[in-house]
C-alpha cells in the first residue's frame, strides 16, 4: 500500500515513538488531522478516546507498513508493487519490440 507523503511521515513518526518503547502514547492534537483520520480508517492505527487526550496504538499492519517505509529498499519495492503490477507483460512487450526493431533494421539495410 502506497500512502501519500504526509500520511507516510505521520505513520513513521508514530512508529518511531513505538520503537522508543511506548506501545501506546497520548496525543493532544495531531499535526495533520486528515492524515491522522485516514490512517485510522485504513486500520493502521487505533485511537482510544476513552482516555483523556486520547491514546494511539499501532496495529500489526501499521507496524509492518512503517517498517517498510523506514527502509529505502523496502519503500522502492512498495512503489514497484503498486505501479508496475504486471511487470511480466512489459518484459514480453520489450522483447518483442527489440525483435521487431532488429528485423526492421535488417530489412531496411539489406
Amino acid at each position: 500500500m502506497l500512502l501519500p507523503k504526509n500520511e507516510r511521515k505521520l505513520l513513521i513518526s508514530y512508529y518511531r515513538t513505538w520503537i522508543a518503547g511506548k506501545s501506546s502514547f497520548s496525543f493532544e492534537k495531531p499535526l495533520d488531522e486528515a492524515a491522522h483520520l485516514h490512517l485510522r480508517d485504513l486500520r493502521l492505527i487505533v485511537i482510544d478516546f476513552n482516555i483523556p487526550g486520547g491514546r494511539i496504538s499501532l496495529t500489526a499492519e501499521g507496524i509492518n507498513l512503517a517498517q517498510k517505509y523506514t527502509s529505502w529498499w523496502s519503500r522502492s519495492n512498495l512503489w514497484y508493487a503498486e505501479y508496475i503490477k504486471n511487470h511480466w507483460i512489459w518484459i514480453i512487450v520489450s522483447f518483442l519490440s527489440g525483435l521487431l526493431g532488429g528485423l526492421l533494421i535488417n530489412w531496411l539495410s539489406g
